[in-house]
């Protein structure tokens, strides 16, 4: 197992996002070398995706799960920000399409994944049509732009992956993890111990990048939530799998450590979402596991886990009241008030938003009100009241991640990421050389961002649906409809020399291990 997710790549990802993040907070005011730093990244991951395809994806998704929204690095570009992370997409895109247009490749898609792109694709062009006739502009780009970020589809199916390849994917997944773990321990001691102009400048810079969101608890506690710990429930749940196949003791002392580290960083970032989807993805392994017969290795290394997550409470304690220098804000209640409180402002707002969004998708079930789609409902933010004291706001972003496709793309958008999520699960269980630790924490995985979507809206973001073209990598062989070989002889038989790019386009996925 550790083979499979600690090698160089792993170290050179974690220690890449280390330097990234301190060169993005050190140049994040200065405007001048933000231009120059997106052209890098541009030609870097354009460069890389024509020489060596899995380093490309190495960038994607370091930069993905590293930097959250992906503002550190940024860039007006006639009154568009441009930033890092739409910086290597272009890059990535662009080398794509030459490779299409001079290299004669194409994207080898599983038709029941295509099938799934497609139903997404008209879902999002009456998203798009009825938003243009009837809501703002700007909202209606603003909530279509994340939903680009699947154009990454091409370039992966595009590209037959091997086992060293998958080795180094899921290693750069790792890396990151590994980051995140740090970043949040890194952040709780600062907060912890920080005071008063150095706390609030760090809070300022990382809220304009948006890397995440930090709330001093009533108990004393701080919150660290950063929108890229989702690879942390992603990677529990495959390193619990694949512990299952690497047991052969009761204690483990290197996966101790590992999930010591990936707990604290879960843990402090107080997400009830991401407990949400961690215990159905668990559910899901467990299920799987009893089916596979492999109930008793599942339970030799539970002791293991169940200590890494008493240890990662008492790091995160230790943490906080670290004597040097003297904490400020230091206290361990914060866990089991956020963890009991259910009317706090978060839950409230939340269950006051649920019947608008019910009521707005009755009145347009099937095409839903088209991207941008403001509502008003009355919130219990502190922040909002500072604006509207009587708690009405109006906005067109909204929790409830499934309501939210609903309302925009209505009951076809629903059904488009239903069918792909099944498509994506079908194509993993399906595919020849993939080990059963594989197989089964790819669906795990999936069933863990369906849940967590359902209260966190992700899969209209690049950390969502980058959780979903993770799962591409590993997509399996399909046989073709037989509508769909018929096309291809007849366009062959057209042809006067055989074309490759036509066959390639129609041809069963390979993707040899």
């Amino acid at each position: 197992m550790w083979q499979q997710f600690f090698g160089r790549t792993t170290w050179w990802t974690a220690v890449g996002l280390a330097l990234g993040t301190t060169l993005g907070a050190l140049v994040f005011r200065v405007e001048v070398l933000q231009p120059i730093i997106l052209i890098f990244l541009a030609g870097l991951s354009g460069y890389l995706y024509v020489k060596r395809p899995s380093l490309a994806f190495v960038l994607v998704f370091a930069e993905l799960f590293g930097f959250s929204h992906g503002r550190l690095f940024g860039s007006e570009l006639f009154g568009v920000l441009v930033t890092g992370r739409m910086a290597i997409f272009i890059g990535v895109l662009l080398a794509w399409v030459a490779m299409v247009l001079f290299a004669n490749k194409s994207a080898r898609i599983p038709y029941t994944f295509l099938y799934g792109l497609i139903l997404l694709f008209v879902a999002l062009s009456i998203g798009v049509f009825i938003g243009v006739g009837n809501n703002t502009l700007s909202h209606v780009f603003d909530d279509l732009n994340g939903y680009l970020y699947l154009l990454y589809a091409l370039p992966i199916l595009t590209v037959p992956w091997t086992r060293d390849d998958h080795r180094t994917i899921l290693q750069a997944l790792f890396g990151s993890a590994l980051w995140m773990g740090i970043l949040s321990l890194v952040l709780l001691y600062l907060f912890s111990h920080l005071g008063g102009e150095a706390s609030s400048a760090l809070y300022t810079l990382l809220r304009d990048a948006r890397i995440g969101e930090f709330t001093f608890m009533d108990a004393g506690y701080w919150r660290i939530f950063l929108q890229s710990q989702i690879v942390l429930v992603v990677t529990l749940v495959m390193s619990r799998t694949a512990m299952i196949e690497d047991s052969t003791r009761w204690f483990d002392g290197r996966s101790f450590l590992w999930l010591t580290l990936l707990f604290s960083g879960f843990i402090v970032s107080f997400s009830r979402s991401f407990w949400l989807g961690l215990v159905c993805g668990a559910i899901a392994v467990v299920v799987m596991t009893i089916r596979s017969k492999k109930l008793r290795p599942a339970l030799r290394n539970v002791p293991t886990i169940a200590l890494a997550f008493v240890a990662s409470l008492v790091l995160l304690a230790a943490v906080s009241i670290l004597p040097w220098p003297l904490a400020s804000n230091a206290g361990f209640g914060g866990v089991r008030s956020r963890a009991t409180d259910l009317s706090d402002v978060a839950v409230s707002s939340r269950w006051n938003l649920l019947p608008v969004m019910s009521e707005a998708i009755l009145e347009a079930p099937i095409l839903g009100h088209g991207f941008g789609k403001q509502l008003t409902f009355v919130t219990d933010d502190p922040r909002a009241r500072a604006i509207a004291p009587d708690g009405t706001w109006t906005t067109y972003k909204f929790e409830w991640g499934w309501l939210d496709l609903w309302v925009k793309m209505g009951f076809l958008g629903v059904a488009s990421f239903l069918w792909m999520f099944w498509a994506l699960a079908h194509g993993v269980a399906k595919r020849q050389g993939l080990p059963w630790w594989l197989r089964t924490s790819m669906i795990a995985v999936l069933v863990a961002v369906f849940f967590i979507h359902g209260f966190s809206p992700y899969l209209n973001h690049p950390l969502g649906l980058g959780v979903l073209l993770f799962a591409v990598f590993f997509l399996g062989d399909e046989p073709q409809p037989r509508l769909v070989m018929a096309l291809a002889k007849r366009v062959q038989m057209s042809r006067p020399y055989p074309s490759e790019a036509v066959s390639a386009r129609i041809s069963k996925t390979t993707h040899p291990l």
